[in-house]
């Protein structure tokens, strides 16, 4: 029997205080609701940018949750056959973007990467955000040691084709998915997939968008899924401004300290977004409100493929195992051996690398939303999220 968040609100507090308590910054917002929306519990601390209380209204960075929403976009287009995801990238992008990108044991497999390799992280592209060069400090650490600036999308692709070494050959996700598809051994033997995490992709996503529609990817956001689904509390950040007014943001922070970026999240379309509007956004995703074909959010929400475990420095702060993707989404599931009394239920959705959380669990019908905003909190809504559902269970 499903249980009311009523019964375990007390014990939501106390997971809540204590991680709270444990973060540098003791700033934290939370959320869960029931499906239909009528059970709800939340809680808030910190001081928001203004100095004011964090409350359960106060809007976040949400940090790469934004992905499900340039992959609705993406999976759009293809409903209207606009693009394929099965198309080399390189049929939608400049050659100034594409040319060397993907030089790999001296061979070029760029002109090999199609968008569904993109979306679906099998690309083996290195990621601009996370990836190290052997000389030093990654791109971010640059900018947040030396100061806020612009980041041209030019400039993050030189960066990844100059800086950076690819960590794969594209796979065969195409194929893969067709094995499943026709009830075969999909993910082993010659069709294991490997999967690795990287921002590049999406930020070829977004050019994309922006390359064949003709229209800047705010605009895109506003007219396809805020105004729709009424998120008058979602913007992009430096871009444009909510429908409706919005208290002062949550602070983001780097190890408990403030960290002003405003140029840098502008350049990256980076989203500011409420838990309210978040969780309106993933119950329309997941319901395929957003679609046109049924089978487009089945695509969004199925053939999972796992990310591998951690292998180098980057790689320790990017998803891994037993963290699964398909194409845009996220599916997370506590394996048994660390939840042996009650299995914890599958939730699916996506996470921010500044300890931000969006996730659906179909089993109980509820969904989870929560940040803490900042960038050292990446995995936290790994442990969080598991701590609450249990209650549930």
């Amino acid at each position: 029997m499903k249980k009311e968040i009523s019964a375990v609100s007390k014990k939501l507090d106390v997971i809540f205080e204590r991680t709270a308590q444990k973060l540098p910054g003791k700033q934290l917002i939370a959320h869960v609701e029931r499906g239909d929306g009528e059970v709800r519990w939340s809680a808030a601390a910190g001081k928001a940018s203004d100095g004011s209380a964090v409350t359960s209204e106060t809007p976040y960075f949400i940090a790469s949750i934004d992905k499900l929403m340039n992959a609705a976009l993406l999976l759009q287009l293809a409903e209207k056959k606009i693009i394929s995801l099965d198309a080399p990238m390189v049929e939608y992008l400049p050659e100034a973007f594409t040319d060397g990108l993907h030089v790999f044991k001296g061979t070029d497999y760029t002109p090999k990467i199609t968008l569904r390799h993109l979306i679906t992280h099998t690309s083996g592209l290195a990621d601009w955000y996370e990836d190290f060069p052997k000389d030093g400090k990654n791109l971010v650490e640059e900018i947040i040691v030396k100061g806020d600036r612009d980041l041209a999308p030019e400039e993050m692709l030189d960066y990844v084709r100059i800086k950076l070494t690819p960590n794969f050959e594209p796979q065969p996700i195409k194929d893969w998915l067709g094995a499943i598809s026709a009830n075969q051994k999909g993910g082993s033997g010659r069709f294991r997939i490997k999967t690795r995490y990287t921002d590049t992709g999406f930020i070829l996503i977004c050019i994309i968008i922006e390359a064949v529609t003709g229209q800047p990817l705010e605009k895109l956001h506003h007219d396809l899924i805020y105004s729709p689904l009424g998120m008058n509390h979602t913007w992009l950040a430096h871009r444009t401004n909510p429908a409706a007014d919005v208290n002062s943001h949550l602070p983001l922070l780097a190890a408990g300290k403030p960290v002003e970026i405003p140029r840098m999240l502008r350049s990256v379309w980076g989203v500011y977004s409420t838990s309210g509007d978040m969780i309106a956004f993933l119950k329309a995703l997941y319901h395929g409100k957003l679609f046109n074909n049924p089978e487009t959010r089945e695509l969004m929400f199925s053939g999972w493929h796992r990310f591998g475990f951690p292998t180098d420095r980057a790689s320790v702060r990017l998803p891994g195992w037993p963290i699964a993707y398909s194409h845009g989404a996220m599916h997370f599931r506590l394996p048994r051996l660390f939840s042996p009394m009650k299995p914890m239920p599958e939730v699916t959705g996506h996470t921010g690398s500044s300890g931000c959380w969006l996730f659906y669990c179909p089993q109980q019908d509820l969904y989870f939303a929560g940040a803490a905003d900042d960038l050292t909190a990446g995995a936290l809504p790994f442990r969080i999220v598991p701590a609450m559902l249990k209650l549930f269970i």
